[in-house]
């Protein structure tokens, strides 16, 4: 939805290390699955190993993806980025498997997204070189963000703190589903990603009362907008 008329500019919550977070990278994530037919080990030919079919389907996925990826470079997020981080398939040493998948975690670029989305152009490209594998989505795409630095809010921040810059980051995060449903919005706090999603999160205390100072004066000098 679109609630750009609504609101003029948000902030999400991120440990940017007080970095201005303006472009980030979209993600998708993708099952990729491959039918076999099952038959005893001892007679692999009367089978079809759904394995092996899988392992010649992400090669062929894997190398058109690094083609495409090479005509997606963003001047600050870089190239796009795969990865195979789940395969399961078969049941017993002595079976040749009837099914196997794959998970495949994209984190896309805009160029790589372009306007009809990454996903669109997967399928397709499966469909038209018959990679034999099925491909289905495990999550919604998540375009890629990326707001003008020259964004009155954004030159507002920059103006508080003279080592407080723009930057990219290859992570997904809520300000993306802002931006694109209308309204401009950054990732900005204080601690690093480095800790997040780790075993033990944590903030130094001296960050969290240089993120708290740096906000009231963020709050007051964004207040001038209005």
């Amino acid at each position: 939805d679109n609630y750009g008329s609504d609101y003029d500019f948000a902030v999400v919550g991120e440990p940017t290390s007080l970095q201005v977070v303006n472009v980030s990278k979209g993600a998708l994530w993708i099952k990729v699955s491959a039918a076999g037919k099952s038959a005893h080990s001892s007679k692999p030919h009367l089978g079809v190993n759904a394995i092996e079919s899988l392992m010649t389907g992400l090669g062929s996925l894997s190398a058109a993806f690094d083609e495409l990826s090479e005509k997606a470079v963003h001047a600050i997020l870089g190239k796009p980025t795969m990865n195979i981080g789940v395969i399961n398939g078969g049941s017993r040493p002595n079976i040749v498997p009837s099914e196997a998948y794959a998970l495949v975690d994209f984190r896309t670029t805009p160029e790589l997204v372009g306007e009809v989305g990454f996903l669109k152009k997967l399928e397709a490209l499966c469909e038209q070189e018959d990679w034999g594998v099925t491909l289905s989505p495990s999550s919604d795409e998540r375009f890629p963000m990326e707001v003008d630095p020259a964004n009155p809010y954004i030159k507002g921040i920059l103006s508080t703190a003279s080592e407080t810059e723009v930057v990219g980051a290859p992570w997904f995060s809520d300000a993306a589903w802002l931006s694109r449903g209308g309204i401009p919005s950054v990732c900005l706090g204080p601690g690093s990603i480095d800790q997040a999603h780790t075993k033990d999160e944590f903030i130094k205390i001296e960050d969290l009362n240089e993120g708290v100072a740096f906000f009231e004066t963020v709050v007051k000098e964004l207040s001038k907008q209005r």
